[in-house]
Order: C-alpha cells, then sequence, then structure tokens
C-alpha cells in the first residue's frame, strides 16, 4: 500500500469550505499564494503538499478532508464531536511521521 500523500490539494472546494479567498487561506498557513497554489499541482510538476500544522489549522478553520485529501464526494465525512477533530489530526500527524521517517 502506497502511504504517500499525493492527492492534489482542490483549492476551489477549499475556498468554498472555508469562505475565504487564496489570499487569505495563504496567510491563513503562513504561505505566499504561489506556494499554497502548489498544493493543486502534480507532484511531478513541482507541486507540494501541505504540512501536518498547515491541515491543523486548515481543518480548525472549516475545511473538508475532501478538499484537502482531493477525496471526490463519493463519501462525505462528518466531524460530529468535539473529540473527533484532535482524533482526526492526532491520526494525520501519525500518518506524516511515517511518510517523513
Amino acid at each position: 500500500m502506497d502511504t504517500n500523500f499525493t492527492a492534489k490539494v482542490n483549492l476551489d472546494l477549499l475556498q468554498k469550505d472555508m469562505d475565504m479567498s487564496q489570499r487569505q487561506i495563504a496567510e491563513l498557513v503562513e504561505l505566499n499564494e504561489k506556494a499554497l497554489y502548489k498544493w493543486s499541482y502534480d507532484k511531478d510538476r513541482g507541486g507540494t503538499r501541505p504540512t501536518y500544522d498547515a491541515i491543523k489549522v486548515l481543518l480548525e478553520n472549516g475545511a473538508s478532508i475532501n478538499a484537502i485529501f482531493g477525496i471526490e464526494d463519493k463519501v462525505k465525512l462528518n466531524v460530529v464531536h468535539d473529540d473527533s477533530l484532535n482524533i482526526v489530526l492526532d491520526g494525520l500527524k501519525k500518518i506524516i511521521d511515517a511518510m517523513q521517517g
């Protein structure tokens, strides 16, 4: 099983989820707009992916997992309980740490 985070971020959906412009999202995650836009590129074309800290900030500010991980709307993931976000973030941190380690 491939554990690399290769899916492109859906910036249009991210903007819709968060009701923010790309500039506002870039400022929120402390990037410039060009660096944010690279999240939507294929990795073999110079694309990058968000860090754990950026993912955490995005989720805390209304982004959907669908937008961040490029998941199509076949499955809707909803955070129901306040603890659910922490569980998701802990799981994501473990995955990202494993990919980098």
